[in-house]
């Protein structure tokens, strides 16, 4: 047997160790860090839905909460009881929906989501979440909103 091998060996399961602990500081970054940081978590703690709206739902919809972005993931419906926010996503663990109702949304304020113009709205008193939606989507919700959070077009 070299002389080499058994240091091989060794430097080799070093770099398993490695991309072991990496693998798996991502997933939990993944599962646990982001959805938590974004405010995802709050929403569904203070606002989780029962069953979908009957009326039109938007699917594969990009939105935002707080800082992390749901991309093509998300689906989104106005109705008179509030905005229906949900994300399905085999990384996130907690799916699932929220309706917010229109008065808990304090404020609205001009924003960009991938260079494109959007609106972001500040849920709850205290702010439970910031949650940012592309224009053509803030267009279908504005007719619910009240008079003073609507941006101009």
């Amino acid at each position: 047997m070299p002389t080499w091998l058994p240091m091989l060996l060794v430097a080799l399961l070093a770099l398993a160790l490695m991309l072991v602990v990496s693998v798996g500081a991502f997933v939990w970054i993944i599962l646990h860090a982001l959805p938590r940081g974004g405010g995802w978590n709050a929403l569904l703690a203070r606002y989780r839905a029962g069953a979908p709206p009957a009326g039109s739902i938007r699917r594969g919809e990009t939105i935002m909460v707080g800082a992390v972005r749901f991309r093509r993931v998300a689906r989104v419906a106005a109705e008179l009881q509030g905005l229906y926010l949900e994300v399905r996503s085999i990384l996130l663990p907690l799916n699932g929906a929220v309706l917010i109702p229109w008065q808990d949304i304090r404020a609205v304020e001009p924003a960009f989501l991938y260079w494109g113009k959007a609106a972001r709205l500040v849920v709850g008193e205290p702010v439970v979440a910031r949650v940012t939606l592309p224009w053509r989507i803030f267009e279908m919700v504005r007719p619910y909103l009240p008079a003073g959070l609507r941006l101009p077009t």
